[in-house]
This record gives C-alpha cells, structure tokens and sequence, in this order.
C-alpha cells in the first residue's frame, strides 16, 4: 500500500470512527434502565436531560456531515446537509423505539421533537458558515429557540403530565 493511499484513508478512518463512536454513545446511554421513580422533576432537571438530547444529536448530524463529505464529494453542501439531518432523525427516532424495550424508560415523540433542535442547531451553523454568513448571529438565535422550546416543552409536559 502506497503512502497517498493510506493518506486517502485516513480521514475517512477518523470520521467515519467518529461517527460510529458517537453513535454508540448515544446508543448506550439509552440501554441504561431508568430509575422507575415517578416524582415530578424540576425545571433544572429537565432542561439537563433535555439540553443533552440536543447536545447528542447537535454532536451526530455534524459527525454524519463531515463523514458525509467525504463520502459524496460531488453532492451540493445544501443536500449533504439534508441528508444529513435525515440520518440523525432517523437515528433519534429509532432510538426512542429502542428505548421502549429498556426497563423504565419509555420512547417518546417529543424527545425526537428535542433531537430534532440539535440537529437545525447544527445544520443552521453549517449552512450559515457555508454561505459566508456570520454563524455566530444564528447560533445565538438557535440557542434561544432551543432554550424557548425546552421551556415551553417542559410546561406543556407540565400541563398535560
């Protein structure tokens, strides 16, 4: 093997091990049983739990973004993008079914809903950085969305249990 081509693979080694890196970290986060405690939690405690389901997938449809560039060299950004955010939904959705099989968790429509703030957050940022847009002004408005979405999510929960 030459040294071009071990250069050749080396990025796709390391981001396509991101990737599935990542995708196991959420995966194993999700195999852990809940606690079966049915207190009502705290405003606190649900934007945590919340936040990291933005977080989580914030983190996946960027690795799925850089892998993806990789792996269509030729496709235009704007449908890498798309494809993108298609896989990470598709990724949060399947995981809430997994989530149904684990002892005291339960899979739930508007944590998909949550996933799908962190990945507009990312796809945002990429697209405005892409653009020539200044990213910062989109992602302190996508954080505001994502903070008023967790708030509002948390008292519709609140209201309806």
């Amino acid at each position: 093997m030459s040294t071009q081509t071990i250069s050749q693979a080396v990025p796709w080694v390391i981001r396509g091990s991101a990737l599935l890196l990542w995708m196991i970290v959420i995966f194993s986060l999700s195999a852990m049983p809940g606690n079966g405690d049915s207190l009502q939690p705290t405003l606190l405690f649900y934007m945590e739990r919340k936040g990291a389901h933005v977080v989580e997938y914030a983190l996946l449809t960027l690795f799925s973004i850089r892998f993806a560039t990789l792996l269509f060299p030729r496709e235009a950004f704007k449908k890498i993008l798309l494809l993108s955010a298609v896989f990470a939904l598709a990724y949060g959705a399947t995981d809430e079914l997994h989530q149904l099989f684990v002892p005291f968790r339960g899979g739930k429509i508007s944590d998909v809903l949550v996933d799908s703030l962190g990945v507009l957050l990312t796809v945002s940022i990429c697209y405005a950085r892409y653009t020539g847009k200044k990213s910062l002004k989109y992602f302190i408005i996508g954080a505001l969305v994502v903070l008023l979405a967790l708030i509002l999510a948390n008292q519709v929960a609140l209201l309806f249990g």
